[in-house]
């Protein structure tokens, strides 16, 4: 989900911005973990803020349209919680800006430098079934960690001399759709962990495993048994390209234990900066700064459009929750339960088939339903598994226009093959949602 900025300068000026909201993120972060008196955490907001004076007229018309409604909502949100006496904390939340998500995705951007080996250009393109298979699980497993790059990467080499086919789609959309539901280094774990108070990192990689697996699973025997798999090209993923994926998920959760204090959002930014600073200082020595130099120019500023969603979608959350407050108005259910959870996980799924993001959607039910909730887990892990179909199955979402625009996939086709995908889908995330409600 890029947007297009005009000009080299105003493209620089984005990419320090964000690279700036990331220091001062985590300055900011620390300072409120370690410190008696923390510094305010709208200050990296306010660099949000800025860099959105440049990013925003180059938003394509589908992305204003999402982040100029959400935004008008939220403004009138705070506007009639003002006059309805809500407090400024409202206005201060809005000024965040998401900062510390922004911040995450922002540093796990800058990993694309280290672009783990996949396979050498000149090897051949393996044929048939177990060749989809390592397609699979390889998209999924670099894809966890340096995001949508691996999908590209896999389908621009898929692409080269042929055209994408629909199988090939379905492979690298369903595997890379899956990594939502788990990896700490996606927007959808960085907005959860924020909307559902009290969630933790580890139940709800926890909790996304069996739906991770019967998902990679039901598109494994689904491909395995497909006529045209035997003649299918794959891509020749290593075992070496994983390592990175793995450790990051290492580290990060050795850190959170050791540092229980510190939100994780904090300590996936900095374990992110500090690989990638690590590796370009080990790898390319006095060539590193420059390099580092152009990811920010050049990269940063590509993720201009989810940073706009993310940043529109805080408005919209501190407009509710202040128009909320200040009616101080009962929800009509006094608990948040698995027949509620999955409720939740098919209205994201209705919202995005509309063309709304994820992002819009947990930030709207999260200032509906926190009130309510006395297992944030629970609504944790319903905003994962709404979030993972949501990109997966919606032909509005950044993936399947990535999908249509790219390699020319038709979306109406894709989302045929992907409706018994749905249906099973969401009979287990009922099985799961239930389950967990239980423990």
């Amino acid at each position: 989900m890029s947007a297009k900025v005009t000009g080299p300068v105003p493209q620089k000026i984005i990419g320090w911005l964000f690279f700036l909201t990331i220091l001062a993120s985590i300055i900011v972060s620390l300072s409120s973990s370690l410190l008696s008196h923390g510094l305010p955490r709208f200050l990296p907001g306010l660099l949000i803020w800025g860099a959105a004076i440049f990013f925003l007229p180059g938003l394509s018309a589908a992305q204003k349209k999402q982040v100029y409604g959400m935004s008008a909502i939220g403004v009138v949100g705070l506007t009639i919680g003002f006059m309805l006496k809500s407090d400024l904390s409202f206005i201060l939340k809005a000024l965040e800006a998401n900062q510390m998500v922004i911040a995450m995705i922002s540093a796990v951007s800058l990993l694309k430098v280290i672009n783990p080996p996949t396979a050498d250009e000149d090897e051949i393109l393996p044929r048939g079934r177990l060749a989809l298979l390592r397609t699979i699980f390889g998209v999924h497993a670099v894809g966890s960690a340096i995001n949508i790059s691996a999908l590209f990467l896999v389908s621009d080499r898929l692409s080269a001399h042929r055209p994408l086919s629909l199988l090939q789609a379905v492979v690298v959309s369903r595997a890379f759709s899956t990594c939502p539901f788990w990896s700490p280094f996606f927007a959808a774990m960085g907005i959860i962990l924020v909307s559902a108070p009290g969630a933790e990192l580890t139940t709800l990689m926890l909790y996304s495993l069996p739906v991770t697996i019967l998902a990679l699973s039901i598109t494994v025997i689904e491909v395995m048994t497909h006529p045209e798999a035997p003649d299918t090209r794959g891509y020749p993923m290593h075992l070496k390209a994983v390592w990175l994926p793995v450790l990051l998920a290492v580290f990060v959760i050795a850190a959170h234990n050791i540092w229980p204090e510190i939100p994780v959002l904090t300590l996936i930014t900095v374990i992110c900066l500090i690989f990638t600073l690590c590796y370009l200082g080990a790898r390319h020595h006095g060539h590193g700064l420059h390099i580092l130099e152009q990811q920010i120019s050049g990269q940063l500023p590509r993720f201009s459009g989810e940073v706009a969603i993310i940043f529109a979608a805080s408005l919209l959350a501190a407009g509710i929750a202040a128009v909320l407050n200040g009616l101080e108005m009962p929800l009509p259910i006094d608990r948040f339960g698995a027949w509620e959870a999955i409720m939740l996980v098919v209205a994201m799924l209705a919202l995005s088939m509309t063309g709304m993001h994820p992002v819009g959607s947990v930030s709207l039910f999260a200032s509906l339903l926190t009130p309510v909730v006395d297992n944030p887990n629970l609504l944790g892990a319903a905003f994962l598994m709404g979030w993972g179909l949501c990109i997966g199955l919606s032909p509005f979402s950044g993936l399947q226009i990535s999908l249509a625009s790219r390699y020319h996939i038709n979306r109406l086709a894709l989302m045929r093959t992907n409706w018994k995908y749905m249906i099973i889908m969401l009979a287990c995330c009922t099985a799961l949602l239930h389950i967990y409600d239980r423990l």
